[in-house]
């Protein structure tokens, strides 16, 4: 990967410029947008990618440039949250800022280990940075969610899901290796029995439909795979707006928010106690843009951080926590 640049352009801006110039593309690099673009269009793609990193130098304090994208509002977002956002830019405008993101043109098999250098080099920059003082807080938390191994959310509320009920044993497929020494026992079985399980989505204003269909419906394929006896499904933004009680057989889950205000997370929490509910876990589809409850409650909780807001959910005081992409 290379960064080019024109020496013209370069010498028409003040030296601090030149420092943002240099940082911007480095960014640019880092968070790897070249290989994420994945078919979207390349100038708007662009752009999002510009607004991601600008609002992050300017935390850091770089000179602006003469003329760039910048707004406050995408602030520790992603490029992909933000690409939905924008309009669809003409195909004849200028561009906003005189640089510009080439896809990598490298194949599925050859991204992966593009990917694998810029996050080796990235840590060890990190490091020797930080040998020196020279890390502001922002590009640390940046940072430390790019060489943060992603898993699938999916794959952690199943493990979650499993975990917090009692396997079953079956004869149906007796113990392989035990059958070979003649003794015959039952296997773990698969499916998990859960009892209650509470699933609390953030119906605040800052969530949008498409968004919260999305989760749910995931989440109904993730609840097929085990046994709950029965599942409230709380609507909540800065009040409990919405209770839906269901059973195995009303899946999949079908949500019209209600609500769309403020947010806040306690009444959630404050219905299961006042219910005399100890459900066998708690999963919270939310946002995570707003303070958290101090008190911890006595049952399992995952917090499903919609996607986007990785970088800028706060981290909850207890629980379990996944960012879904």
């Amino acid at each position: 990967m290379r960064i080019f640049y024109n020496p013209a352009f370069m010498l028409s801006l003040s030296p601090g410029q030149q420092d943002t110039t240099l940082a911007h593309e480095v960014m640019h690099v880092i968070l790897e947008h070249t290989l994420r673009i994945n078919g979207r269009r390349h100038r708007k793609w662009n752009w999002a990618c510009d607004y991601a990193i600008n609002t992050t130098l300017t935390e850091c304090w770089f000179d602006a440039l003469p003329s760039w994208l910048h707004n406050r509002k995408y602030a520790k977002k992603s490029a992909e949250w933000i690409y939905p956002r924008l309009p669809e830019p003409p195909e004849d405008v200028e561009w906003a800022l005189a640089d510009d993101v080439l896809p990598s043109g490298l194949s599925p098999q050859e991204a992966p280990e593009l990917s694998r250098r810029i996050r080796e080099i990235t840590a060890g920059a990190l490091q020797a940075a930080k040998a020196q003082g020279r890390v502001p807080g922002v590009v640390q938390e940046l940072v430390n969610g790019i060489l943060t191994p992603k898993v699938r959310w999916q794959d952690v509320m199943r493990r979650f899901a499993e975990a917090c009920g009692p396997g079953d044993y079956s004869w149906d497929q007796p113990d392989e290796v035990l059958m070979q020494h003649g003794i015959v026992l039952p296997t773990l079985w698969s499916r998990h029995r859960l009892g209650d399980v509470v699933v609390v989505q953030d119906t605040s204003g800052s969530v949008s439909q498409s968004e919260l269909q999305q989760c749910v419906s995931e989440l109904s394929g993730i609840l097929s795979d085990v046994e709950f006896e029965r599942l409230f499904l709380l609507h909540v933004d800065a009040a409990l707006t919405k209770v839906e009680e269901l059973g195995p057989g009303d899946l999949p889950l079908s949500i019209r928010a209600a609500g769309r205000g403020g947010t806040s997370f306690d009444p959630a929490f404050r219905w299961v106690e006042e219910q005399g509910i100890r459900p066998s876990c708690l999963v919270y589809l939310t946002d995570g843009e707003c303070g958290y409850p101090s008190q911890t409650p006595n049952y399992p909780v995952l917090w499903a951080i919609l996607p986007g807001r990785g970088l800028s959910a706060a981290q909850p005081p207890f629980g379990e926590v996944v960012a879904i992409e």
